[in-house]
């Protein structure tokens, strides 16, 4: 699955002076939800809760504000209730960011 995002220089106050740049907070949230987009898809459950087992984040670079980056999300593991995913967030050609979750379905 899919998804992109994009932060307006209005959206990056602080970060940095002379150079806006998407928060990492902002690209990793939205790496979040593309996870739980991507846990209904598999599940077919709308609405799916879960918990946060283990998260690896690795931010590569600064996105520059106005550009979009690509996020890709895939199930890497699965069990009846214990799930992986790996989200890669893409500018272009080159990876910006990646990160791998472990989560818990916790209740539809």
């Amino acid at each position: 699955m899919t998804a992109d995002v994009k932060a307006e220089p209005g959206d990056c106050a602080g970060h940095f002076d002379g150079y806006p740049a998407m928060p990492v907070a902002v690209l990793g949230a939205s790496m979040s939800r593309l996870v739980s987009h991507t846990l209904e898809a598999y599940t077919g459950m709308q609405g799916a809760r879960w918990l946060t087992r283990g998260v690896s984040f690795d931010a590569h670079r600064l996105v520059p504000a106005g550009e979009t980056v690509r996020m890709r999300a895939k199930r890497i593991e699965s069990s009846s209730a214990e799930y992986a995913f790996y989200v890669s967030a893409n500018s272009a050609s080159e990876k910006v960011a990646e990160m791998t979750i472990r989560i818990d379905l916790v209740a539809a």
